[in-house]
């Protein structure tokens, strides 16, 4: 199932990205490997952590969308350092400048695993502790980080507070 098909199947709508937006993240983002639309699909933004920053506060002040979700490949990040500690590096970096560059906008963690290895689980506390402690719900997989962002979505529409 795609992100999209898991927005539709929660009452969130992906909007199409601008292409003033689009030609700004092209700016910051090598075409090799990515997809700039919506959702943006960057992994080198998980390698080069300050170019993460760069596009989360693009797309923040550009007031295209209500808030974010990080989809963080536990398996592939486990390789980028030895012994995974990279996990630990990218959780840091989410709990502090990446959740300043989001403008204030609503950010959630998806994490995944594919590969059954229990090195790299053993990641996952420290992941998930980081984050929490920072104020950013994290979630196993894009489903559930999904269901939450749109029960966040239905509070504010309930509330008043919805644009």
């Amino acid at each position: 199932m795609s992100v999209a098909d898991d927005c539709a199947k929660a009452g969130l709508s992906l909007p199409v990205l601008s292409q003033g937006l689009i030609r700004k993240l092209r700016k910051r983002i090598p075409p090799a490997g990515s997809m700039i639309r919506n959702p943006i699909d960057a992994a080198i933004a998980f390698v080069h952590l300050p170019l993460m920053g760069e596009v989360l506060d693009i797309v923040a002040q550009s007031k295209e969308a209500d808030g974010f979700i990080v989809s963080v490949p536990l398996d592939w990040l486990y390789n980028q350092s030895p012994d995974g500690a990279y996990i630990e590096t990218l959780a840091t970096y989410l709990a502090t400048e990446a959740k300043k560059y989001a403008g204030g906008k609503p950010m959630l963690v998806a994490w995944r695993q594919y590969e059954a290895s229990p090195k790299i689980r053993r990641w996952i506390p420290v992941f998930k502790d980081t984050l929490m402690k920072a104020g950013i719900p994290v979630y196993e997989g894009l489903p559930k980080a999904v269901r939450a962002l749109s029960r966040l979505a239905e509070y504010y529409e309930y509330q008043g507070l919805a644009k």
